[in-house]
């Protein structure tokens, strides 16, 4: 039984293809979403710097104006600032993890088709070598090395393009956990010193 000669290329590049493009998105989304997100004023880490001096629970609600993408978290901070410092503080982890949550968002999905595209290059490298071994079964007389490299040639460049997509998807996936590792870093000290700052005279009741 015969085969087009091009269906190896066909069976791994439909889906090599979807991964490209669903990569493509993933990336430019996430870009996006970093290059609009808000980091906190020169004002507002100024009053953060404070965390030897009492702040007023009105202070720490202005800053929550500009603090940012971790305006909610400090608004949180503000809101149980009456509260022991434990429950303010937890108060505070959880309204900066919902503030986080979009950071890390599609980071999984981007890592996951770093690690299929090769996997489906791979598949398109072992289909084009079956194909190969089977038109010199096929092939009637010697066999040409024309015959076999048709095959082997299929085989590698699909292997090459499950590369090309993963090499960067690995790259982007490695920027944006950084970058986002290093803004939830930043919001934590942010809240770790206003809570401080909120202890009157940094004294702890």
């Amino acid at each position: 039984m015969t085969y087009p000669e091009n269906l190896p290329l066909v069976i791994a590049f439909i889906p090599l293809a979807l991964c490209s493009i669903a990569a493509t998105a993933i990336i430019a989304e996430r870009a996006l979403v970093f290059a609009r997100l808000r980091r906190p004023r020169a004002v507002v880490e100024r009053l953060a710097a404070r965390s030897s001096d009492a702040l007023a629970p009105a202070e720490l609600e202005a800053a929550a104006a500009k603090g940012g993408f971790c305006s909610a978290a400090i608004a949180a901070l503000a809101a149980h600032s009456g509260r022991a410092k434990p429950l303010r503080d937890e108060a505070a982890t959880i309204a900066l993890a919902e503030c986080a949550a979009p950071l890390t968002a599609r980071l999984n999905g981007l890592a996951t088709i770093a690690a299929l595209a090769p996997m489906l290059g791979l598949l398109g490298t072992v289909t084009g070598m079956m194909f190969a071994f089977q038109a010199m079964e096929s092939h009637a007389g010697p066999v040409e090395p024309a015959v076999i490299a048709g095959g082997l040639w299929q085989a590698m460049i699909t292997t090459a393009a499950g590369l090309i997509i993963a090499v960067p998807c690995l790259i982007a996936h490695a920027f944006f956990r950084s970058a986002a590792r290093a803004r939830i870093a930043r919001a934590e000290r942010l809240l770790s010193r206003f809570s401080l700052a909120l202890e009157t005279g940094g004294e702890h009741p």
